[in-house]
């Protein structure tokens, strides 16, 4: 991640959502249908050169 200058945004905190294979999120809205043994969403703290990964499921089309 990096800033409109290009410069790495060290600490910043990123975080994803998404559903599981079966299109449905953890989420009252959502009538509690998705799956118990997905977590759903992560959150990661950007290292000093910018970088950061998550690692999931492939998305529900």
């Amino acid at each position: 991640m990096t800033d409109r200058a290009g410069r790495p945004v060290r600490g910043a905190l990123v975080e994803i959502w998404q559903c599981d294979q079966a299109g449905h999120y953890h989420h009252p809205g959502d009538g509690d249908r998705a799956d118990a043994a997905f977590q759903g969403f992560g959150r990661v703290t950007v290292g000093s050169d910018g970088q950061y990964r998550f690692r999931t499921i492939r998305p529900a089309p």
